[in-house]
């Protein structure tokens, strides 16, 4: 008989303190469990990766969700000039500086290639309110702003 459905999860036991000290994965298969050790790694909670890797992960795309609304406004502007161009990307990165500044802003690629749009969104990026990168480094940052065209003649049925 086959089995109708499986159940994966992952549980981590973690003690207090900074390391998670076990963690398996359940699979449940008709109500019959297997559990299987996994292999993890023992990460000190102030390790300097991954403090950064928060940064980049969650700091900083909070903020620029907070820019989106004018980052689409951007766009918005853009298909008033080319309104054919109904989805593309802008591959943007930068620099944020021990204080919280962007420098070094650089564009990557674009489909879309207008400058008046690459330049909006330029100036959304340098005017965001980024908090200072943790261990006061510079952090490098790459970012693919997506773009579509929410019109209703441009919805595919």
């Amino acid at each position: 008989m086959r089995d109708v459905f499986s159940v994966r999860a992952l549980i981590v036991f973690l003690f207090m303190g900074n390391v998670a000290s076990a963690a398996y994965i359940v699979t449940i298969k008709l109500g019959k469990p297997k559990i299987e050790p996994v292999k993890t790694k023992f990460v000190k909670k102030n390790d300097p990766k991954l403090l950064v890797e928060n940064y980049r992960n969650e700091i900083v795309r909070s903020i620029l969700a907070e820019k989106n609304q004018a980052i689409e406004e951007c766009y918005e502007s853009f298909l008033k000039t080319e309104p054919e161009k109904t989805r593309g990307a802008i591959r943007v990165s930068w620099i944020i500086n021990k204080d919280g500044n962007v420098t070094d802003l650089k564009l990557l690629g674009s489909d879309l290639k207008n400058e008046n749009l690459e330049n909006c969104v330029f100036h959304q990026v340098k005017s965001a309110a980024f908090s200072p990168p943790p261990l006061q480094e510079d952090v490098q940052v790459a970012h693919k702003f997506k773009f579509q065209s929410r019109s209703p003649a441009n919805i595919e049925f």
